[in-house]
């Protein structure tokens, strides 16, 4: 079996790939593979398991970007994102933070939040790229706070990061382990979570609906298989995986990578993604974002 990953080796995905697969392994009793097909933003990944064959034996790490972003920006895919994947569950999610540069001078997410409500148009926010889960949240963060900011866009979260260490970026709201380098040494400042509940992984922080109410921006993993596949062989990949994700170890292994474990029946994992969906959409909608600024 072949579990397939849409970034390049050392991402969070690869990671959260490699702690499922070799459990995976030992409870189906046959070798599951993680095999890395970068590119497209998941679009390599996703066409990939999208023309298997429907026997079991091929599967997708899904994640916020395949399934939730890139069908709203791109209508014209070489697969449907609905009609060629059937859900097997829920991995699990990760909070993002707020991450400022010293050079602001605050020290808590309300002393933020006030400092761009009084520059309105003029704070920036970093991203990975336009269309990235950071550039929406930076988007989502900024109609929350009811003010335009500018968008700086790079090729990838370390660059921006680089720039708010320096002064020239004021914010990027990305992943823990992103920031954590920077954060550990001192160069920028991490002032709070964006789940709706404080996380366990980071329970210092206060998340930023406290001072934003309702603000939630996660990322999230799920497993998903071509559909057409037998319903026997997809239950019996979704009841092994449910136990895997319930193993004190594996959600030890899984908050290692800042992921609280989640598992979930299939239909109801179907309904959470297509609420992502909607979510994303709205943003985008928002932002005006379209294919053609990609």
């Amino acid at each position: 079996m072949k579990l397939i990953v849409g970034t390049a080796s050392g991402g969070g995905p690869d990671a959260i790939a490699r702690v499922i697969a070799p459990r995976m392994a030992e409870r189906l009793g046959q070798s599951v593979i993680v095999e890395l097909k970068p590119g497209g933003s998941g679009q390599i990944a996703s066409e990939f398991v999208a023309t298997s064959p429907a026997d079991g034996y091929t599967w997708l790490l899904t994640t916020t970007m395949i399934q939730s972003i890139i069908p709203q920006l791109k209508k014209q895919l070489p697969y449907d994102p609905v009609k060629d994947f059937y859900p097997i569950s829920l991995i699990g999610t990760t909070a993002n933070v707020l991450v400022v540069g010293k050079h602001l001078d605050v020290t808590n997410a309300g002393q933020f939040v006030a400092l761009v409500k009084s520059k309105p148009g003029k704070m920036t926010y970093g991203s990975a790229g336009v269309g990235s889960p950071a550039h929406l949240a930076g988007e989502l963060f900024a109609t929350s706070v009811g003010v335009p900011m500018t968008h700086i866009s790079y090729k990838g979260a370390t660059q921006a990061l680089t720039d708010i260490a320096g002064g020239q970026v004021d914010m990027i709201i990305t992943s823990p382990s992103a920031a954590k380098t920077l954060a550990l040494g001192g160069k920028v400042l991490v002032l709070a979570t964006t789940g709706l509940k404080r996380d366990p992984t980071n329970p210092q922080l206060q998340p930023l609906s406290d001072v934003l109410p309702g603000f939630e921006i996660t990322q999230w993993w799920g497993v998903m298989i071509r559909s057409g596949t037998p319903k026997d062989i997809s239950d019996r990949i979704h009841a092994e995986l449910v136990a895997t994700l319930n193993e004190p170890s594996i959600k030890s292994q899984l908050a290692a990578q800042g992921g609280i474990a989640q598992a979930m029946e299939s239909a109801a994992f179907g309904n959470f993604i297509q609420k992502e969906r909607n979510r994303y959409a709205e943003i985008i909608k928002t932002a005006k974002i379209t294919p053609d600024n990609l």
